[in-house]
Protein backbone atom coordinates (compact mmCIF):
# COMPACT_ATOMS: atom_id res chain seq x y z
CA UNK A 1 0.00 0.00 0.00
CA UNK A 2 1.74 3.49 -0.47
CA UNK A 3 2.27 6.06 2.00
CA UNK A 4 -0.42 8.64 0.29
CA UNK A 5 -3.00 5.77 0.12
CA UNK A 6 -2.13 4.81 4.04
CA UNK A 7 -2.64 8.75 4.54
CA UNK A 8 -6.27 8.49 3.68
CA UNK A 9 -7.21 5.57 5.04
CA UNK A 10 -5.93 6.25 7.96
CA UNK A 11 -7.84 9.89 7.99
CA UNK A 12 -10.76 8.67 6.70
CA UNK A 13 -10.85 6.00 10.09
CA UNK A 14 -10.16 8.63 11.92
CA UNK A 15 -13.09 11.47 10.81
CA UNK A 16 -15.43 8.27 10.99
CA UNK A 17 -14.45 7.36 14.46
CA UNK A 18 -14.81 11.61 15.50
CA UNK A 19 -17.89 11.73 13.60
CA UNK A 20 -19.33 8.73 15.93
CA UNK A 21 -17.71 10.12 19.18
CA UNK A 22 -19.37 13.25 18.33
CA UNK A 23 -22.47 12.10 17.76
CA UNK A 24 -22.53 10.12 21.03
CA UNK A 25 -21.93 12.79 23.08
CA UNK A 26 -24.24 15.13 21.97
CA UNK A 27 -27.26 12.33 22.00
CA UNK A 28 -26.34 10.46 24.85
CA UNK A 29 -27.16 11.53 28.42
CA UNK A 30 -27.80 9.90 31.72
CA UNK A 31 -30.81 10.31 33.86
CA UNK A 32 -31.13 11.73 36.67
CA UNK A 33 -33.78 13.25 39.56
CA UNK A 34 -33.99 16.93 39.92
CA UNK A 35 -34.71 18.23 43.10
CA UNK A 36 -36.46 20.83 43.19
CA UNK A 37 -36.37 22.19 46.60
CA UNK A 38 -34.67 25.30 47.44
CA UNK A 39 -35.19 26.75 44.07
CA UNK A 40 -37.68 29.55 43.23
CA UNK A 41 -40.30 28.68 40.77
CA UNK A 42 -41.25 32.51 40.32
CA UNK A 43 -37.65 34.19 39.79
CA UNK A 44 -37.62 33.40 36.02
CA UNK A 45 -39.23 34.84 33.27
CA UNK A 46 -40.19 33.11 30.35
CA UNK A 47 -42.36 31.92 27.51
CA UNK A 48 -42.39 28.77 25.41
CA UNK A 49 -42.41 28.92 21.50
CA UNK A 50 -43.41 25.35 20.47
CA UNK A 51 -42.31 22.05 21.53
CA UNK A 52 -41.96 18.45 19.82
CA UNK A 53 -42.41 15.20 21.53
CA UNK A 54 -42.23 12.48 19.21
CA UNK A 55 -40.74 8.50 18.98
CA UNK A 56 -37.95 9.90 17.00
CA UNK A 57 -37.03 13.59 19.08
CA UNK A 58 -37.97 15.62 21.51
CA UNK A 59 -37.32 19.02 21.13
CA UNK A 60 -38.20 22.63 22.97
CA UNK A 61 -37.94 26.43 21.58
CA UNK A 62 -38.16 29.31 24.03
CA UNK A 63 -36.79 31.87 26.10
CA UNK A 64 -36.14 32.34 29.88
CA UNK A 65 -34.40 35.31 31.63
CA UNK A 66 -33.56 35.62 35.52
CA UNK A 67 -34.25 39.11 36.07
CA UNK A 68 -31.53 41.27 38.13
CA UNK A 69 -29.41 38.61 38.13
CA UNK A 70 -26.54 39.33 35.26
CA UNK A 71 -25.19 36.72 33.57
CA UNK A 72 -27.33 33.29 33.50
CA UNK A 73 -26.93 29.94 32.62
CA UNK A 74 -30.41 28.12 31.13
CA UNK A 75 -29.92 24.12 31.35
CA UNK A 76 -33.38 22.49 29.51
CA UNK A 77 -34.38 18.62 30.84
CA UNK A 78 -37.10 16.57 29.24
CA UNK A 79 -38.73 14.32 31.50
CA UNK A 80 -38.71 10.44 30.69
CA UNK A 81 -41.50 7.83 31.12
CA UNK A 82 -39.41 6.69 34.48
CA UNK A 83 -40.18 10.29 36.33
CA UNK A 84 -36.94 10.99 35.92
CA UNK A 85 -35.01 13.93 33.91
CA UNK A 86 -32.79 13.90 31.38
CA UNK A 87 -30.74 17.13 29.99
CA UNK A 88 -31.36 18.38 26.69
CA UNK A 89 -28.23 20.22 24.61
CA UNK A 90 -29.65 23.14 23.63
CA UNK A 91 -28.49 26.48 21.53
CA UNK A 92 -28.79 30.30 22.42
CA UNK A 93 -29.86 33.09 20.74
CA UNK A 94 -30.95 36.73 20.48
CA UNK A 95 -34.96 37.45 20.43
CA UNK A 96 -35.08 40.53 19.15
CA UNK A 97 -38.63 41.07 20.65
CA UNK A 98 -37.82 40.20 23.76
CA UNK A 99 -34.64 41.55 24.48
CA UNK A 100 -35.67 45.10 23.35
CA UNK A 101 -39.29 44.48 25.95
CA UNK A 102 -37.18 43.11 29.16
CA UNK A 103 -34.19 46.31 28.66
CA UNK A 104 -31.72 43.56 27.43
CA UNK A 105 -28.18 44.37 25.87
CA UNK A 106 -28.14 43.24 22.20
CA UNK A 107 -25.09 40.27 23.92
CA UNK A 108 -27.72 38.90 25.98
CA UNK A 109 -28.98 35.44 24.78
CA UNK A 110 -32.57 34.66 26.28
CA UNK A 111 -33.60 32.61 23.18
CA UNK A 112 -32.98 28.72 23.48
CA UNK A 113 -33.92 25.99 21.07
CA UNK A 114 -33.02 22.42 23.33
CA UNK A 115 -33.42 18.69 20.90
CA UNK A 116 -32.37 15.42 21.41
CA UNK A 117 -32.30 12.53 19.59
CA UNK A 118 -34.56 9.54 20.72
CA UNK A 119 -32.04 6.82 20.92
CA UNK A 120 -33.53 3.01 22.01
CA UNK A 121 -36.61 2.46 23.75
CA UNK A 122 -36.56 5.71 25.31
CA UNK A 123 -40.03 7.59 25.96
CA UNK A 124 -40.27 11.01 26.83
CA UNK A 125 -43.46 12.38 28.78
CA UNK A 126 -43.73 15.44 27.25
CA UNK A 127 -42.74 17.60 30.53
CA UNK A 128 -39.85 19.85 30.71
CA UNK A 129 -38.14 21.80 32.92
CA UNK A 130 -36.41 25.00 32.74
CA UNK A 131 -33.47 25.90 35.31
CA UNK A 132 -31.68 29.09 35.41
CA UNK A 133 -28.67 29.30 37.41
CA UNK A 134 -27.25 32.73 38.41
CA UNK A 135 -23.65 34.11 38.73
CA UNK A 136 -23.86 33.80 42.92
CA UNK A 137 -25.15 29.76 42.01
CA UNK A 138 -29.00 30.44 43.01
CA UNK A 139 -31.08 28.34 40.83
CA UNK A 140 -34.55 29.19 39.76
CA UNK A 141 -37.15 26.70 37.81
CA UNK A 142 -40.23 26.62 35.68
CA UNK A 143 -41.83 23.85 34.46
CA UNK A 144 -43.79 23.35 31.13
CA UNK A 145 -46.02 20.55 29.54
CA UNK A 146 -46.05 19.85 26.21
CA UNK A 147 -49.54 19.28 24.80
Amino acid sequence: MSKDRLIYVSLLIASVLISAVMFTSWNISKSKLIDTQGKQATAMRWAIEGCDVSKDYVSLKGWAYLPNSGRVKINIYAQDDNGEYQKINKTSFHVPGVNESLGLSSYELPGFFAAKRVIGNSNYSGKFMIEAIDSQGNESYATYECK
